[in-house]
């Protein structure tokens, strides 16, 4: 008996206690070589206020946002030590070879692309535009066949073009590390500020190739729909959540309401949405009524007032998300809701709604405010996750006794002693 109180004490017998971020007292980490996903992984269930200045984070992500152009846009900056004193490799006939050597740390290197691609980050740009716009592969692969014959065949330069294969995978890359650029922004902000939330759902259809038929008439009655669930904020028209599901049940809407309530930086206090029976069932789980006021009402076109706002978003999202295309798997519709999702919050303005500013603007986000230009907020994404350590050593608070507190020596001199063990 005093063996099995003593085995329900130790928190090393508990499975859960391992697999639960939020249980680990001491959080082990290397503040100097932290990457984005280590960091969403580690404080994302935890008290980031507790380690973290959020007033400083941002202060410093406004002052680098202001000196964008003059500082970062159209410089190469060394993978080691960080720093933008970089020249041309040329080889021995004088030609540029691609590669760059730091005057800091003296090393050689190569610049790395925005995702792990063998396509420069102006035709991976051209890419995302073409998705973000609701084009198909087809009309993507077209344009890139007119951009490379009117520009490249002048320098004798003919690259391969990517397929339809690739491009998809370009997107897949891209929009798992823009998922991440969102979700550490909301976590630097501390939750988007939110009084009044819109709820609706929208679909895109999944079209049977003509040549696999239905088996039976069951299969072909069968509804083939993908429900896009959107939850935006009133004041800043900021798309919170956009929950793709093949289903338009109980459990798409708890998972949808679920993720919005951890974004959020307060409670609500009004939720707004069409009479739907999913919706009205499973709101409550994470918005009680008598903490927050629920509206749900079917409304005529004509008298949707509030809600014709949410019904403007989605008809925006529905030219990256077209309910006539071909989308192909539920997978890929889920990498065209982010990409949408971040192109409506962060790149493209609203001129009457928000006098001109976007809706990321308009939360409070920093960053370096480009209209319809995939290619520089790509540069700005890339310097984030390059030097995210020294942006969180900017808003670090000196706990005594803390792993988190940063090391005496500097990244450069780090690498210099690596250098000289290896030579050793």
């Amino acid at each position: 008996m005093n063996q099995l109180i003593e085995n329900l004490k130790s928190p090393r017998k508990s499975s859960r206690a391992s697999r639960l971020p939020f249980f680990e007292e001491n959080i082990n980490l290397d503040i100097n070589n932290v990457t984005v996903e280590d960091f969403l992984r580690r404080f994302s269930r935890t008290n980031f206020e507790l380690y973290f200045d959020r007033s400083k984070i941002l202060d410093y992500l406004k002052m680098k946002a202001g000196s964008f152009e003059k500082e970062i846009l159209r410089r190469v900056f060394c993978p080691r030590c960080k720093s933008s004193d970089t020249v041309r490799v040329l080889d021995k006939e004088g030609f540029f070879n691609g590669y760059f050597r730091c005057q800091k740390c003296k090393e050689k290197f190569k610049p790395e692309r925005f995702v792990r691609s063998r396509f420069n980050n102006r035709t991976i740009a051209l890419i995302l535009v073409n998705f973000s716009e609701g084009k198909k592969p087809r009309e993507t692969f077209q344009l890139l066949v007119t951009e490379r014959t009117s520009i490249l065949l002048d320098h004798d330069i003919l690259e391969g073009l990517p397929d339809e294969k690739t491009l998809y995978d370009i997107l897949m890359k891209s929009a798992e590390k823009l998922a991440n650029f969102n979700e550490l922004m909301i976590l630097f902000l501390g939750g988007i500020p939110c009084e009044v939330l819109f709820c609706d759902d929208a679909f895109a259809r999944k079209k049977r190739p003509r040549h696999q038929p239905a088996a039976n008439k069951k299969q072909a009655s069968q509804r083939r729909f993908s429900y896009a669930i959107v939850m935006m904020a009133k004041e800043s028209r900021f798309t919170i959540c956009l929950h793709i599901a093949s289903t338009r049940d109980k459990k798409a809407f708890r998972d949808a309401f679920g993720i919005t309530e951890g974004r959020l930086r307060s409670l609500l206090k009004v939720l707004k949405g069409d009479k739907l029976a999913a919706m009205e069932h499973a709101a409550p789980f994470f918005f009680p009524k008598h903490l927050v006021k629920h509206i749900f009402r079917r409304l005529k076109p004509w008298q949707k007032k509030d809600l014709m706002r949410i019904e403007r978003k989605i008809k925006d999202m529905r030219k990256t998300i077209s309910k006539h295309q071909k989308s192909g798997s539920l997978r890929v519709l889920k990498y065209l809701a982010i990409l949408s999702m971040v192109y409506l919050n962060y790149i493209c303005p609203m001129e009457e709604a928000l006098e001109g500013k976007s809706p990321a603007q308009t939360v409070g986000i920093p960053y370096p405010f480009c209209p319809y230009d995939w290619r520089r907020f790509m540069v700005w994404v890339d310097w984030v996750f390059s030097h995210l350590p020294e942006i969180l050593k900017a808003g670090l608070k000196q706990i005594p006794g803390s792993c988190l507190e940063p090391c005496s020596d500097t990244s450069e001199e780090l690498f210099k002693r690596k250098k000289k063990a290896r030579k050793q």
